[in-house]
Formats: C-alpha cells, structure tokens, sequence
C-alpha cells in the first residue's frame, strides 16, 4: 500500500490529514470556485452527498465493488449523482449552479473521492464506511469554506456577499466589482495558488517550530516517570 493509500485510509480532520492542507488533492475546484465563501460552501455539500451516495451504492453493489474494474465503476456512480445534483440546482438554484459552473459535474472526477471509494471498498460493514465519508466530506468542505472565506475578504473584502444565491429560486449573480493590484491577482487561480502556498508553507513552519517543544515537553515527561519508577523501587527495597 502506497504512503498516499495509507493516508487515505487514517480518518480525515479539518486541520490533521485534511485531503487539501496534507495530501493536496481536490485543488482544481478549489483554485477555481473559492472566489466566494457561498461558492466553496455549495461545492462542499454538493462533494460530500456525491461521496455519501456513492459509498452507500456500492456497498449494496457487490458486484461492482469487488470487480477488477471497480474503479471505472465508481467513476461512473458519481457521474450519475453529480448530474442528479446539477439537474436538481438547475431547477431550484439557477444563479448557484452558474457560479459553480463545470465543476459541479467534474466533482465525480474528484480524486480525493475515488482515492477514499478505492482505500474502504473492502469493508463489509456500511456504518464504518459511512463515517469514514462523512469526516472526509466534512474535512473537505471545511477547507472550501477556510479558503473561500480568506479569499473573499481579500479580494473584495466583504463576506457572505452573495448569500442570495443559496435561496432557493434566486438567479441573482454576484454584483460586479473593480478590482486592482493584489486584489486583483488573488482573484485569479495563480494569485489563489500563491495565496494556498504561503498557507501552506506558514503552517508547515509553526508545525516544525512546535515539534521541538513537543518533544521536549515528552522527554521531561519521561524523565519524571523514570525518575518516580526508581523512587518508589527504593523505597520499597
């Protein structure tokens, strides 16, 4: 099993093991939509009840879910309930379904839903399964809502500014704004793909400066257990 799979296989957190901030998949809709905090909201729940429907039909399929071919298999269940999904926001969220655009339907080709189908296709059991896919989705969407949230307060430095769109019905579309320099940039998926970068490498760097302290604060630990073993076998002889 590659080092990919094994982390695939560990549960999903918002921060530890997250499949963007720790394996850095999922990253095209997120570079593209989260230029609003509404946009990566909607495209997080729509990822996770893909990823929820598509663990419970193969776990009700055996056929598919043991066959050698699983994987195109599983493809093409997602296929089914992303287009299921973008048929239902044509109908009651027309302005929503625009902002997402193609990649609504492109989430079936979400690695980070395949990775997770292909690593708990095994189990027997659909309760495990069916929480291990909902701290995935959840940790994915968390992420979405993180960086959409950041990039919209940089760019337009507001929040929630199109929250219209979530009603149902609405074909409202967010109001135009003139951007300039920085603003302007971080709009774009390359300014967003710095922008995720200099996340990463920030984090990366609190985590290496906590680790010495981690490290010492356990080996004071030790010591002090160590030290009440030896006591106490003193004491007693």
């Amino acid at each position: 099993m590659s080092e990919l799979a094994q982390a695939a296989a560990e549960p999903a957190g918002l921060i530890r093991n997250n499949p963007v901030w720790t394996w850095l998949l999922g990253l095209s809709p997120l570079l593209a939509v989260s230029t609003s905090l509404v946009n990566g909201f909607a495209l997080g729940v729509t990822t996770l009840i893909v990823l929820l429907a598509g663990v419970t039909s193969l776990h009700y399929l055996p056929a598919l879910r043991l066959s050698r071919f699983r994987f195109a298999y599983s493809v093409l269940l997602l296929a089914c309930f992303s287009t299921a999904l973008m048929l239902l926001l044509q109908w009651a969220w027309p302005g929503l379904l625009q902002r997402l655009g193609v990649y609504l339907p492109l989430v079936c080709c979400n690695f980070v839903l395949l990775l997770h189908l292909e690593t708990h296709a095994g189990q027997a059991r659909l309760g495990p399964q069916l929480v291990a896919s909902g701290r995935l989705g959840l940790a994915y969407l968390g992420a979405l809502i993180a960086f959409s949230a950041l990039r919209e307060m940089l760019t337009g430095g507001t929040l929630l500014a199109d929250w219209q769109l979530l009603l149902p019905g609405t074909t409202a579309t967010a109001r135009s704004m003139e951007r300039s320099g920085l603003a302007d940039f971080l709009a774009n998926p390359a300014g967003a793909l710095l922008l995720l970068g200099l996340l990463l490498a920030a984090g990366n760097r609190l985590s290496a400066l906590l680790k010495p302290r981690q490290a010492i604060s356990h080996s004071g630990d030790a010591i002090d257990q160590s030290f009440g073993r030896r006591h106490r076998s003193g004491g007693i002889s």
